[in-house]
């Protein structure tokens, strides 16, 4: 009876979707993206459209020498070398749902067969890697939401590891279809490799904050999903290197990447100190167990740290593109931070807020939770 249920949402959904998805296979015209790193002001192209964070690659000269390309700047699409400011960046040309509760099992399961239906309908390998980016920047958001709310109760923070599980399968599809996907010359594959290194750097902040809500049995999976979406962002980046890209963009990529194994190592030291100190309790060994205390301390200081710094992180001007006169407007711009850290605190607050009212309205939708689970792991292959 489930496995008929399934298939039958399975083609309900492709009948609403199919239309849809089969338009958007129609080819856009590729626009050149309209970034002159040479020539723009604070307010323009230059800028992180979701932090206001000024991309921060260098001032180009002359043209380029890869055959097809005007100008270097067209790498432009990439996150500039800072963490983001408070937010996290936005994905460049994509609409991430922003979620105000949390969704009911029945809500979750839903999602997944219509992205499932939507990815299999999608033939283009571009637009089929975009679309698992954007599924798994969803998915990280839903898990911190669902971290935020869970409190102590297991079965919360049980479904908020689902939802990095889950994000992490997204991202290793991608990773494994790259030369289907990746042309160096193709000004939306490069957008879509800036937009991969956001969900990279916004995945190990949502990663940060886990830490300080989930207990130490869901933090073990959790850690452990991490050090290996960490290896394969790793492993892209190792692989684009290799092509024919700018040196610049090369550079800055290699930048990203030192910055993504300075957190492997941190989280694969950790792991492999937990793992001795559990053996010497097992052996009896006296002082383990505090050792261990210990350990976890440190590390929840450490992610602390970070996620302070982040929330104290506010976007800075290029050098090169200030004007004489601009003191002024930057002292605005920092007010204007200010506030706007204000204002996401109180987001947040409302956020929790609301995701505790959800819970009465979803207590319902747990007892299809038997169809709703198998569901919710039907993989997303070509």
């Amino acid at each position: 009876m489930r496995r008929f249920l399934t298939l039958f949402s399975v083609f309900l959904v492709a009948a609403l979707f199919l239309p849809a998805v089969v338009a958007a296979q129609e080819p856009d015209e590729i626009m050149p993206i309209p970034i002159d790193v040479a020539t723009t002001d604070d307010d323009e192209d230059g800028e992180n459209q979701g932090s206001g964070m000024t991309i921060d690659l260098p001032e180009v000269e002359g043209e380029a020498e890869i055959a097809g390309h005007e100008s270097e700047t067209e790498w432009a699409v990439l996150p500039a070398d800072e963490v983001f400011g408070p937010g996290g960046w936005s994905l460049e040309g994509v609409e991430v749902e922003e979620f105000t509760a949390v969704p009911s099992t029945f809500g979750l399961w839903w999602r997944s067969v219509k992205e499932t239906v939507t990815t299999a309908f999608t033939f283009n390998p571009l637009k089929k890697a975009e679309l698992r980016v954007k599924y798994a920047e969803e998915r990280m958001r839903l898990a911190e939401l669902i971290a935020e709310k869970a409190g102590d109760d297991p079965k919360l923070q049980k479904r908020a590891g689902k939802m990095v599980d889950k994000a992490h399968r997204l991202m290793e599809q991608v990773t494994a279809k790259y030369d289907k996907w990746f042309d160096p010359e193709d000004g939306k594959a490069q957008k879509l490799i800036g937009n991969i290194t956001r969900h990279q750097l916004n995945k190990e902040a949502v990663m940060d904050r886990l830490e300080e809500n989930l207990d130490e049995e869901q933090l073990d999976k959790i850690r452990e999903l991490r050090e290996k979406g960490l290896q394969g962002s790793q492993r892209l980046l190792n692989a684009i290197e290799n092509e024919n890209i700018p040196e610049r963009v090369r550079e800055h990529l290699q930048g990203i990447k030192d910055r993504i194994e300075d957190h492997a190592s941190e989280v694969r030291e950790y792991r492999e100190q937990k793992r001795e100190l559990l053996e010497q309790r097992k052996a009896g060994e006296e002082g383990a167990e505090e050792g261990l205390r210990e350990l976890r301390r440190e590390r929840l200081d450490r992610v602390k740290e970070r996620v302070q710094e982040r929330r104290e992180l506010r976007p800075r001007p290029r050098p090169d593109l200030d004007e004489p006169g601009d003191d002024e407007a930057d002292d605005e711009a920092d007010e204007s931070g200010d506030d706007e850290g204000d204002a996401e605190d109180m987001t947040k607050a409302e956020l929790i807020d609301g995701a505790a009212a959800e819970d009465d309205e979803t207590a319902g939708a747990e007892e299809i939770s038997g169809a709703a689970g198998q569901a919710e792991e039907v993989p997303m292959e070509d």
